[in-house]
C-alpha cells in the first residue's frame, strides 16, 4: 500500500487575466516547492518512493494537473480550483479532479486530501462556501474521499511578517492598510487587529473609513509622508480603481507624498512557502486563524485615536504606532 498527498488549492477566481495566471503561477510556485522541500521530505517520506505505473504517467501527459514528479517518480498531486468566473462550479471542478485521481491510483493506496483556501480573509468564502462545495462534491462521488479544509492563507502568522518587510522597504511616517471591507457586524475586526499588530491604521475601499477619509485624517495632524498596502491577493479591477483614486488624490493634496505599496502577489517566493506550511501541518496561526474562531475582540477606534492625537497635539502616539521616518 501506498500514500498519496493530493493539494486542491483554491482560489476566488477572476475574469482578469492578470489575477489568473498569477493564481496559476502561485499553484506552479507551491507543485515545485512542496516535492522539494523539507516537509515533505519528512513529513510524507514513504511518498517519494513510489515509483509511477504507466497510467499515471498517460493521466500526468493528457490532462495537465501538476504531479510535482519526475518521469521515475510521483507522490505528490496539486491542483487549482476556483469559486468563481470558471466554467464549472467549484464542487464539479473538484468532483473532477477526485475521479481522475482515483482514476490512477491503486485500491490499496492511502490518499491524503488536503484543499487549501487561498483567501486573506476567512469572510463567507471560506466559512460558508468553500465548505457547502466540498459537501457537494462528496454527493457527487462514490468514492467519498476525506477531503480536508486546511486554514486558510491569512491565518498564517508569517504573512504579517511579509507585509511589515513590505512596509520596512518603504520608510514612511505612517502606513494604511486598505482592505475591501465588509457591511457584516465584526466582519472587518481581522483585518483591525492586524492593523493594530503591524502598527498603522485602517481604510477600506466599500466601507467607512474611506481611504480619502484617513488620508485627511493623517494630514491633519501633520503627517505628511503616507504609504498605502493594499491588503488584496493579485492584481486586478479593484487595484487598478485604487491606483486612479491614490493618483488622484495625490494630484488633489499636493502637500503629501502618497506612495502605493502592490498588492500581495504570486512574484512574492514566501507565499508558496507558507501555503505549503499550511497544507502539511496546519501552519502557524496568527490573525483570524481556526485559534481565533469564536473569539470576541474590543478595538479602538481609530478615528478617536486620531482624534486624541489632535488634541494632546502629539504626532506619534503607540495606539497606532505611527512610524516615524528613519533619517
Amino acid at each position: 500500500m501506498q500514500t498519496l498527498s493530493v493539494y486542491v488549492l483554491v482560489f476566488h477566481g477572476s475574469h482578469d487575466p492578470r489575477s489568473q495566471r498569477a493564481a496559476k503561477q502561485l499553484t506552479e510556485s507551491f507543485r515545485h516547492k512542496i516535492q522539494q522541500s523539507a516537509h515533505v521530505n519528512q513529513a510524507t517520506r514513504q511518498d517519494l518512493q513510489w515509483v509511477s505505473s504507466p497510467r499515471r504517467s498517460t493521466f500526468a501527459a493528457s490532462t495537465g494537473f501538476s504531479s510535482g514528479a519526475t518521469s521515475a517518480e510521483t507522490s505528490v498531486w496539486v491542483q487549482d480550483a476556483y469559486l468563481e468566473c470558471y466554467s464549472l462550479p467549484l464542487p464539479q471542478q473538484i468532483n473532477q479532479f477526485v475521479q481522475q485521481i482515483y482514476a490512477i491510483s491503486d485500491t490499496s493506496d492511502t490518499i491524503r486530501w488536503r484543499v487549501i483556501p487561498v483567501f486573506l480573509l476567512a469572510g463567507m468564502h471560506v466559512m460558508e462556501d468553500l465548505p457547502m462545495a466540498i459537501a457537494t462534491a462528496h454527493t457527487l462521488s462514490d468514492s467519498s474521499p476525506q477531503l480536508q479544509i486546511t486554514p486558510h492563507l491569512g491565518a498564517h502568522a508569517g504573512l504579517k511578517r511579509l507585509l511589515n518587510e513590505r512596509m520596512s522597504a518603504l520608510p514612511m511616517e505612517a502606513w494604511i492598510l486598505l482592505a475591501h471591507g465588509s457591511r457584516r457586524p465584526n466582519a472587518n475586526e481581522t483585518v483591525e487587529q492586524l492593523a493594530t499588530d503591524l502598527g498603522v491604521v485602517t481604510a477600506y475601499w466599500s466601507t467607512p473609513p474611506s481611504l480619502e477619509t484617513r488620508i485627511q485624517e493623517l494630514a491633519a495632524i501633520g503627517i505628511r509622508k503616507i504609504g498605502i498596502l493594499p491588503y488584496f491577493l493579485f492584481s486586478g479591477g479593484i487595484t487598478d480603481a485604487i491606483a486612479q483614486t491614490v493618483a488622484q488624490l495625490a494630484l488633489a493634496l499636493p502637500n503629501l507624498t502618497l506612495t502605493l505599496s502592490h498588492p500581495l502577489d504570486a512574484s512574492i517566493p514566501e507565499l508558496a512557502d507558507l501555503l505549503i506550511d499550511l497544507a502539511v501541518k496546519g501552519g502557524g496561526l496568527g490573525v483570524g486563524g481556526l485559534a481565533n474562531r469564536g473569539k470576541s475582540y474590543l478595538f479602538k477606534s481609530n478615528l478617536r485615536v486620531i482624534n486624541a492625537i489632535c488634541n494632546k497635539r502629539e504626532k506619534f502616539i503607540w495606539s497606532v504606532r505611527v512610524r516615524a521616518t528613519q533619517d
